[in-house]
């Protein structure tokens, strides 16, 4: 598999995650272990590095939720509705 297959797969994946924890209020967990492994997988494999993980998961987090991960990193939220979010999620693995 070469780099811009896997990273386009994985952006698919991702939306999908993104799209159902938005329209659950994060309460689904839609293929966190698939995606985790298939994180790892690509990362073992040699096929992408952790700097391109990171800017597919900001950007696919961006189309579905209309700002970056890393932005709304830095939003203090006024509830714990963050914490709703999976932490593999919150924190970008």
């Amino acid at each position: 598999m070469n780099k811009k297959n896997y990273l386009n797969r994985l952006t698919e994946l991702l939306k999908i995650s993104y799209q159902q924890l938005k329209d659950t209020n994060g309460r689904s967990q839609f293929g966190s272990e698939h995606i985790q492994g298939y994180m790892e997988a690509g990362l073992v494999s040699g096929v992408v590095t952790k700097n391109d993980l990171e800017i597919t998961i900001d950007a696919s987090y961006k189309l579905v939720f209309g700002i970056s991960f890393k932005d709304r990193a830095n939003i203090i939220p006024d509830s714990e509705e963050v914490l709703d979010v999976p932490t593999w999620i919150r924190r970008g693995r």
